[in-house]
């Protein structure tokens, strides 16, 4: 028996050329087949940047689905096992949900796919052993830069930075979907009983609240879904002139990023477009009103704008996974964990 701790590093087994594991029949499926990819994006027919992806052959047509893409992507535990999960763009891929048990094994490695979970619809299991799911096994060495032989710069002194009181604080709510986000303690927030399909969105055509003054401009927000309203293409939030009708996005539903100023709230949703951003505080509310508050345009922060959603989806749920705490991985694959797993 060997104790270990370190970090749980899987670049070693992601390829750039395509899926490490391609085409894995699940035992109780006959028809699909599941290809899967630590770390780097893969393209696979319809599947474009995912991280796993199935593929189906019905009556001869041959298709693929994307089931998780790379910059969703969060380590999970649930219970004692260790799970990297990845999530899809509700929109595109109908809210698929990915979990990946890593099984520490240092003699092989191996994918499985158990496929489909029949408890919960829309989510997929497999399971990945490898020597690189054990801590410290597999962790890329830090090479020390070296010594400078130069003479050093001239010291610059930099003022610090303005607080700014306005934009929420790096998210300490792990988001695993676009409408939805947990915290290490296991509470969550899930915002998905308010989607709207219908392509309108849920608030349309709000005015400033009061006592904000009005400033000739309607605007609309859809939680979850993207909305399409004249140039407003695929957004979360659309600003309309009142004068002239003409439509400005500002954030797009693709965009959406949970974030909190401290562990369990508040939390904000925040929506980014091309040069605006708008940020979405989400209110706890009793009972089964919902209700959009249209701050506007913030007065200290250029093309940003501000509104609270009260809702009681807002509140916090107890229960589910438990989050390990900074793991909000969009662009990374390795978790410094400080565990301590027994194996033989």
């Amino acid at each position: 028996m060997t104790d270990g701790s370190g970090m749980v590093d899987l670049h070693r087994l992601g390829r750039k050329d395509g899926p490490a594991f391609r085409d894995i029949l699940s035992p109780s499926e006959f028809s699909d087949f599941y290809s899967y990819n630590p770390c780097y994006p893969f393209s696979l027919g319809s599947c474009r940047d995912a991280a796993a992806c199935v593929s189906t052959q019905t009556h001869g047509v041959h298709m693929e689905n994307s089931l998780g893409s790379q910059d969703r992507a969060a380590f999970v535990n649930i219970g004692s096992n260790l799970y990297i999960a990845y999530g899809t763009d509700r929109n595109d891929s109908k809210g698929l949900l990915s979990l990946v048990q890593l099984v520490c094994d240092r003699h092989q490695e191996s994918f499985e796919a158990q496929g489909p979970n029949p408890q919960i619809t829309g989510q997929y299991l497999f399971t990945l052993r490898s020597p690189c799911a054990c801590p410290g096994m597999c962790e890329t060495p830090v090479t020390a830069p070296p010594p400078h032989t130069t003479a050093p710069l001239t010291p610059v002194t930099v003022p610090p930075p303005t607080p700014n009181t306005t934009r929420p604080a790096q998210a300490d709510c792990v988001q695993y979907s676009n409408c939805a986000c947990m915290f290490q303690n296991r509470s969550y927030i899930d915002l998905t009983n308010l989607e709207q399909t219908s392509g309108e969105p849920l608030f349309k055509d709000h005015h400033l609240s009061p006592p904000r003054h009005e400033d000739g401009f309607y605007y609309s927000f859809n939680p979850c879904v993207p909305f399409t309203e004249g140039k407003c293409e695929d957004v979360a939030v659309c600003r309309r002139s009142s004068l002239n009708g003409s439509e400005v996005s500002l954030g797009k539903q693709d965009s959406s990023t949970f974030a909190t100023a401290n562990d369990n709230g508040p939390v904000s949703i925040v929506y980014a477009s091309e040069d605006r951003t708008s940020i979405v505080s989400l209110r706890c509310t009793e009972g089964k009103r919902n209700r959009l508050i249209v701050l506007g345009a913030d007065p200290n922060v250029p093309n940003t704008y501000e509104f609270i959603l009260e809702s009681p989806q807002c509140c916090l749920h107890k229960g589910g996974t438990t989050a390990v705490r900074g793991s909000l991985m969009w662009t990374i694959c390795a978790l410094t964990l400080l565990l301590v797993n027994r194996w033989r």
